[in-house]
C-alpha cells in the first residue's frame, strides 16, 4: 500500500506521525511524496482559522475528484467533526474521531486490529524528539486552556484542561534521561497551567523541581507560559534552578491596545515584571509574535520591537493573523488586508531576526556555542554576529518548520554530526 501524507501539524501529531512511519512498514505501508503514485492519502488536520478551512475543503475536494481513498484525523476529526459532513457517505472517505490515530489508521489500511492499551503509549505520544533522536526532545506536560483569548484557535477546539499525571511523567522521563536524554522542553497549551484540572492547583513548579533532580539531565526549557497564569512558585523555581535555561512567554505584541482586543489576561506591567526577574537570573526569554492583528499599526509594532530589543528576548516566530470562523468580537474589529497583514508580519520577522542576532552575538566567546534552527535570510549578518554557528536553513523535518526564525540549542548536547540531518545545515566561520 502506498500513501501519501499530507498534513499542517502541531507537537502532539507531529510525535503521532513519527511514531506512525516507525511503524506502518511493518503492515506494508509504504510512504510516497506524489499523488500519482499514492493509493490512498494520510489527511492530517490542525486548528480552524477560516483561511485553513478554505485550504483544506479545496485540498480534499481535489482529493475526492481524483478518486483517491482518503483518511482523515487530528484536530477537526476530533473536535469539529461536523465540518466533514460533506463527505459522509463518500466510500473513498474515512473520518478517525480518536485523538491517538496511529493504530486506528494502520488498521482501516492494512485491515488489522492493533489496539493502544498501555499509559506509555500515551506519554510515547506526547514525547517529540528532535534532531532525530532523543538526546533532546520536546514533552507535552498538559494540553487546553481557560482563556479566551481571542486569535486562539485552542477554545475552539477541546479546550478542556487535561494533565499528564504527576509521578507518572516524571517516571517515563527519568527512563528517558537514563537512555541518553540530556535536554528536555517542557511543552503544553498554557503550561503553567500544569496540575490544576488533576489536581486542582498548580504544579509545574514541582514538577520541573523533581525532574531536574534526575541524573544526567543537563537542561530544561519551558515552553508556552502565559503571564496572567503565572504565580510566584513557578517563578522563584524558573530563576534558582540552574538547570533552567529557558522559558518560552507567550507575548504576541506589547502594545497594551492590543492586548486588550486580543482579550489577553495581562498588560505589558505585569509581562515585563516576570520577565525582568527571569532574565536577571540569567535565564533566556523566548517568544512568538502575530503579526496583522485587526487594527495593528506602526506604533504598535514598535512598541514590540522595541521592547524585544530593550529585554533581549529571542523570537522564536512570527504568526501572521487569521480570523476565526464564528468569532463575533474579531470579526467585529476592523480587518486588515491579507496583503498588510503579510506585510506587518514580514516586518516583524526582519526585526526580529536583527534582534535575535544581537542577542546570540553576546553568547560569543563563553563556554556553550549555540545552535540556531531556523530560516536565515541575510547569512552575512548572521555569520558575522556569530561565529561557529550551525544554522538549519531549509526544511527541517527534526521539529522546526523552514520559516521559524532562531532559537539557541547548545552544540555539545547534540549526539552526532547535524550535516546528515536530511535538513540543510552549514557552518559558519
Amino acid at each position: 500500500m502506498k500513501l501519501a501524507i499530507m498534513y499542517s501539524e502541531d507537537l502532539f501529531s507531529k510525535s503521532l506521525l513519527s511514531r506512525f512511519k516507525k511503524t506502518m512498514g511493518q503492515y506494508g505501508i509504504e510512504q510516497v511524496n506524489s499523488l500519482d503514485e499514492a493509493d490512498q492519502v494520510l489527511y492530517i488536520t490542525w486548528g480552524i482559522t477560516s483561511d485553513y478551512f478554505y485550504q483544506a475543503y479545496d485540498e480534499l475536494d481535489r482529493l475526492q475528484k481524483l478518486g483517491i481513498k482518503v483518511i482523515i484525523v487530528g484536530d477537526l476529526a476530533v473536535c469539529q467533526s461536523h465540518l466533514f459532513n460533506k463527505y459522509e457517505g463518500n466510500p473513498n472517505f474515512t473520518i478517525i474521531y480518536e485523538p491517538s490515530w496511529v493504530y486506528p489508521v494502520i488498521n482501516n489500511i492494512a485491515q488489522v486490529n492493533l489496539k493502544d492499551t498501555t499509559q506509555d503509549l500515551f506519554l510515547h505520544n506526547n514525547t517529540l524528539p528532535f534532531y532525530g533522536n532523543t538526546t533532546s526532545l520536546a514533552f507535552l506536560l498538559q494540553k487546553g486552556c481557560k482563556n479566551r483569548c481571542s486569535f486562539c484557535q485552542v477554545h475552539y477546539m477541546d479546550s478542556k484542561l487535561q494533565d499528564v499525571p504527576f509521578e507518572e511523567g516524571i517516571i517515563y522521563l527519568t527512563n528517558m534521561i537514563n537512555n541518553g536524554t540530556k535536554y528536555i522542553t517542557l511543552s503544553g497549551e498554557n503550561t503553567a497551567l500544569y496540575g490544576l484540572k488533576r489536581y486542582g492547583r498548580k504544579r509545574l513548579h514541582e514538577f520541573v523541581r523533581e525532574l531536574s533532580k534526575v541524573e544526567g539531565l543537563e537542561m530544561i526549557a519551558v515552553n508556552e507560559l502565559v503571564a496572567g497564569d503565572m504565580y510566584p512558585e513557578l517563578l522563584m523555581e524558573i530563576i534558582s534552578n540552574p538547570k533552567v535555561v529557558n522559558v518560552s512567554m507567550q507575548l504576541e505584541t506589547a502594545s497594551n491596545r492590543l492586548l486588550k482586543k486580543m482579550n489577553r489576561n495581562y498588560q505589558m506591567r505585569l509581562f515585563d515584571y516576570y520577565t525582568q526577574q527571569i532574565r536577571r537570573a540569567g535565564v533566556y526569554v523566548s517568544t512568538i509574535l502575530m503579526g496583522g492583528f485587526p487594527t495593528e499599526n506602526k506604533v504598535d509594532m514598535w512598541l514590540t520591537t522595541n521592547y524585544l530589543r530593550k529585554r533581549e528576548i529571542i523570537t522564536t516566530g512570527v504568526c501572521p493573523y487569521r480570523d476565526f470562523e464564528g468569532y463575533i468580537p474579531s470579526s467585529q474589529l476592523k480587518q486588515l488586508t491579507r496583503a498588510q497583514v503579510e506585510q506587518h508580519a514580514n516586518h516583524l520577522v526582519n526585526q526580529a531576526q536583527l534582534i535575535n542576532m544581537g542577542i546570540y552575538a553576546k553568547q560569543f566567546g563563553k563556554p556553550r556555542p549555540f545552535i540556531c534552527l531556523g530560516s536565515i535570510r541575510n547569512t552575512s549578518i548572521f555569520e558575522s554576529a556569530i561565529p561557529n554557528t550551525y544554522a538549519i536553513v531549509d526544511d527541517c523535518p527534526t521539529g522546526f518548520d523552514a520559516g521559524t526564525i532562531i532559537t539557541g540549542i547548545p552544540i555539545d548536547i547534540i549526539e552526532g554530526p547535524i550535516e546528515k540531518q536530511t535538513a540543510f545545515a552549514i557552518r559558519m566561520h
